[in-house]
């Protein structure tokens, strides 16, 4: 069967290959490079719903909160429920984006991480320092070590990506996940008993949607960018063999 009607082979930059024949670091511990493009592409799309969803439920927190602030005046219980029940579907939706999101960036970290060793191989002919591709994801689910390690992963597939020239920033997208991370667990023990306790819970939680918005545009640029990067530099490695 010729390449070109071979449904495992990927022909257009020559970025994956069938089980014959060897790829871009082909003798990497997780074998050779794949082409992450169209994960990289929907996790893209799944983080801009997250801002998307996440500035909904920031201004429904917002309308609740004036509406409480009104409350005890006008005693508007029918105008509350409402926004009870919108706030409580946008919720909803915010949580089914949010679970698909983590399900797909959970796969491109893991593929991103294996494509980090391939493309680790191909330039220096392989290491042991780098993280492996469960522990890139294993790291966000442990206590305290959550704080810093997912991040040693990124900064790794970067490093290894864009070399000496460090090709972006990771902080801000990692101290925006951090900060809204924290706050929401703060908000999810705050009281809920009386009409002021949950106008602090509303303000709260409004605050936390922003910075939300913020981690999730970042985490684009940056799954994009790193992506993009993979791509390029498998593209060119490949080239230098030929």
């Amino acid at each position: 069967m010729s390449a070109e009607t071979n449904p495992y082979v990927v022909t257009a930059s020559g970025l994956d290959v069938n089980a014959g024949t060897p790829g871009v670091g082909a003798d990497s511990k997780y074998g050779s490079f794949r082409d992450i493009k169209g994960l990289g592409r929907v996790l893209g799309y799944l983080l801009l719903a997250c801002a998307v969803a996440s500035a909904l439920l920031g201004m429904a927190y917002v309308l609740y909160y004036s509406v409480l602030t009104t409350f005890e005046v006008d005693l508007n219980y029918a105008r509350a429920e409402q926004v009870e029940r919108a706030l409580g579907g946008i919720a909803i939706l915010v949580l089914v984006v949010y679970i698909a999101t983590f399900i797909t960036f959970g796969m491109w970290t893991i593929r991103a991480m294996k494509n980090t060793w391939a493309l680790n191989e191909a330039k220096h002919g392989g290491s042991d320092h780098l993280m492996s591709p469960v522990a890139s994801l294993a790291w966000y689910f442990c206590p305290i070590a959550n704080l810093w390690k997912p991040l040693q992963a990124v900064q790794q597939m970067r490093d290894v990506a864009f070399g000496l020239e460090k090709g972006m920033k990771l902080a801000p997208w990692w101290w925006t996940w951090i900060i809204a991370r924290f706050l929401s667990r703060i908000s999810g023990k705050l009281p809920l008993d009386t009409i002021d306790e949950l106008m602090v819970s509303s303000m709260f939680d409004a605050v936390t949607s922003v910075i939300d918005i913020a981690c999730a545009i970042l985490a684009y640029f940056v799954i994009t960018k790193m992506t993009r990067r993979q791509q390029q530099l498998a593209a060119e490695l490949e080239a230098s063999t030929v």
